[in-house]
């Protein structure tokens, strides 16, 4: 068991027995083992570097809790709480929809010239042949087509169906690329089938602006049917 060390302190002038006499008065006292550490400054104690409550997310309330470097992974906090794709999403960009929607106006506008240019008010398909082998149905057998006329009246009909479409897909509505994907479909078919006829021929000055109407169609049905298109109908 620890006794206390006495220590010895003279006060000169302090008399004993009530004040009867002179003398020395001694006075004991107790030092503690732990007298000499330097004493605790007064006031609120923070944590030792480094540790602290446990950590808040930004945007509760008061410092980042938490040691050096912890924190919440990307994507969480404000704004939107939860990992990233969590929260309010954008709405998809309508850009797609109208790209696909020019490139279908650019085929209207093709059938248009190349069933003006050929018809009575025009040239003529005997005046313009590299032009008229690109018409809708003129490469079929003669006992169908006849003198060429419904091959005229079939390509003004394409270009008009395809600009009433063209105009519904820049309002992206969705069913309008669908319709547009199947006739281009075949009539992309159908372009396959004359560029392939007139190359085994041996008719290759014919062969370009078939080849400019096949590769216009297909590039217009190609990109509507893309996923990103459908995203941004509707």
């Amino acid at each position: 068991m620890w006794r206390p060390k006495p220590s010895e302190v003279d006060v000169q002038g302090v008399p004993r027995n009530g004040g009867r006499g002179g003398g020395r008065a001694r006075i004991v006292s107790a030092v503690h083992p732990n007298q000499g550490w330097p004493p605790q400054q007064p006031g609120p104690q923070g944590p030792a570097p480094g540790y602290g409550p446990p950590h808040q997310p930004p945007g509760y309330g008061g410092p980042a809790y938490g040691p050096p470097g912890y924190g919440p992974p990307p994507g969480y906090g404000r704004p939107g709480y939860g990992p990233p794709g969590w929260g309010p999403q954008r709405p998809p960009s309508p850009v797609p929809a109208f790209l696909a929607g020019g490139l279908w106006v650019l085929v209207s506008i093709l059938c248009f010239v190349l069933a003006g240019l050929n018809s009575a008010h025009g040239k003529g398909i005997r005046q313009t042949p590299e032009a008229a082998v690109a018409l809708l149905g003129l490469a079929l057998p003669r006992s169908v087509i006849g003198n060429g006329d419904p091959a005229i009246v079939a390509t003004y009909v394409a270009g008009g169906v395809v600009l009433l479409f063209a105009v519904l897909l820049f309002a992206r509505l969705g069913f309008a690329r669908w319709v547009l994907a199947a006739l281009g479909f075949v009539i992309t078919a159908y372009y396959v089938f004359v560029v392939v006829r007139m190359a085994t021929t041996y008719v290759s000055s014919f062969l370009v602006v078939p080849v400019i109407a096949l590769l216009l169609w297909l590039t217009a049905v190609v990109v509507s049917v893309l996923p990103v298109v459908g995203r941004a109908m509707r």
